[in-house]
């Protein structure tokens, strides 16, 4: 048998994406350096301290086409990281191009337990881990994934003692246990990615859920139906007993063929119709409304009509402010000029607005305008304009009234300069908050809702005196360890009794195996 041997030259220490004949790893490494260049130039310098973060993100995810306003808060906090307490990963990164978004975000998740006012050999010891992570050791080795990131960060935080578990919740009470169970009960309608059906999700105590769905199986069988026919026919009644209910509210776009016939084409949350359920629907008795009659009135009172409501949820079809995809049922009805200063409640003067976007509006940290088909552009504090459409199935069949644009009506209550005054509180409004509160706020739920409790001190032991003066430590890393610092062992470490008497049974049981197994026969030369 002949072995092959291995070429010196062609076992090179690197990662696989660094092969030079690896052109997809190339293009990969192109493009973290295009990522992590151009935002770590955007956050470079920015005060965290005094900086809005909520309109900071809400403005780099308007000039963005590919990062989400929530992905901004991932990137702004890495980028802070990498800035302010790794600098080693900083420079390494920018010299070999391994971080993208997906490990940068991984890395700003996995750290949301160490403070940021922790001493500065606890960052200088992660920022040493991270480029030891970062640095091949074999030929061709891959990249670290991110679930490897986690684990080696997990492991660094137990070993430097960042934080312990807290003791066991006493036992709920009977009382306690039954709300908890209580708010977790509802029911959810989600899209689903099939045409012509969606998901009703009902959560339910365990006993009930299963008592039920015994009972639906049983019905099934016995009226040769399907399970979610059972519970469309007992909730929502069969034939001539399916209309003497409740009045439901199906809005969308449809073809008038009589005087008050109409087949609907699509729906709301539904999307484009089938032909049953064309059918299904146009043959049950519904109320028609023209949505040209609805768009043309103009009130002066502040809350829309019922008409108004659904007409303005199907034109918009979901939140209207740049990059936000919040269901409009789930919205807030707006005034795009504020009724206070004498806006108009008529289709060509109001929005749907998640509730979050609609307090950062009223917070005045953005102004919108909009035109009678319900295109609305919004204006930020530095200039930036983007203009958002309609995205709902009434989108381009509504035209509003040019006068609740123009005009106002004759009961204001303030006046248009006082909502062109900046935000409260030095800029940040009833709502706004710096990134370091919002660190602070996220590590706060994060240890709660893992039964975990900080456990790094913020100052250290003074320093031994030396026999030799010092130089003052630098600016970067204000704290330093003393030379006999010795992290406090975590409470599930073993104690050193236990080690010795673990590694005396393994010493036990390795002689008796020697001992105990017959020896082979040597084979004679």
């Amino acid at each position: 048998m002949t072995t092959q041997q291995v070429d010196p030259v062609d076992s090179v220490v690197g990662f696989v994406v660094d092969d030079p004949q690896n052109f997809i790893g190339a293009a990969e490494l192109e493009a973290n350096r295009v990522f992590l260049h151009n935002w770590l130039l955007a956050t470079f310098g920015l005060d965290v301290h005094r900086l809005n973060i909520r309109a900071l993100v809400k403005e780099f995810a308007v000039h963005s086409g590919t990062y989400s306003e929530a992905r901004m808060y991932n990137i702004v906090g890495g980028c802070f990281l990498l800035h302010e307490r790794l600098p080693g990963l900083k420079a390494h990164a920018l010299e070999h191009n391994y971080l993208n978004y997906e490990r940068l975000r991984t890395i700003w998740f996995a750290l949301v337990t160490v403070s940021l006012d922790a001493p500065g050999y606890v960052w200088r010891d992660i920022d040493t881990v991270l480029v030891g992570l970062f640095t091949p050791t074999r030929a061709n080795q891959p990249l670290p994934s991110t679930r490897r990131i986690r684990q080696v960060l997990r492991d660094t935080l137990i070993r430097l003692h960042i934080v312990e578990e807290t003791p066991p919740e006493e036992e709920l009470t009977e009382e306690a246990m039954a709300a908890r169970i209580t708010a977790m009960c509802g029911v959810e309608l989600w899209e689903s990615p099939h045409a012509g059906v969606s998901v009703l999700n009902v959560t339910l105590p365990s006993d009930e859920a299963h008592e039920i769905k015994q009972r639906l199986a049983a019905g099934a069988k016995k009226l040769n139906l399907r399970e979610d026919e059972i519970i469309t026919n007992r909730i929502c009644g069969s034939g001539e007993q399916r209309d003497a209910g409740c009045t439901v509210h199906l809005f969308g776009l449809g073809t008038l063929t009589e005087a008050t016939k109409v087949i609907p084409e699509r729906l709301h949350g539904v999307g484009l119709l089938t032909g049953e359920q064309r059918d299904r629907i146009s043959g049950r008795d519904f109320a028609y409304t023209n949505i040209g009659d609805v768009a043309e009135v103009l009130r002066a009172a502040h809350d829309p009509t019922e008409e108004q409501r659904l007409l303005i949820m199907g034109r918009d079809g979901t939140c209207r402010f740049p990059d936000c995809t919040m269901d409009a049922t789930f919205c807030d009805i707006d005034h795009v000029i504020n009724h206070e200063v004498g806006g108009w409640t008529t289709a060509s003067n109001l929005q749907c607005l998640c509730r979050h976007h609609h307090n950062f509006k009223t917070d005045r940290h953005a102004t919108a305008s909009t035109d009678a088909y319900g295109n609305v552009t919004w204006r930020f504090a530095t200039g930036a304009t983007i203009t958002t459409i309609p995205q709902g199935v009434l989108a381009g069949h509504v035209v509003g009234c040019p006068a609740g644009i123009t005009t106002r009506h004759g009961q204001p209550t303030k006046t248009e300069e006082e909502y062109q005054q900046p935000p409260i509180r030095e800029d940040f409004g009833r709502w706004g908050t710096t990134l370091i509160n919002y660190r602070n706020r996220q590590r706060a739920r994060y240890l709660a809702r893992h039964r975990l409790v900080a456990n790094i001190p913020t100052e250290l032991p003074p320093l031994p005196e030396a026999p030799h003066p010092e130089p003052p430590p630098d600016d970067q890393w204000p704290q330093e360890p003393p030379t006999d610092y010795t992290p406090p062992r975590p409470r599930w470490a073993k104690p050193p009794y236990q080690l010795a008497k673990l590694q005396k049974r393994a010493r036990q049981a390795k002689h008796h195996r020697r001992t105990n197994t017959p020896r082979k026969r040597q084979r004679r030369s």
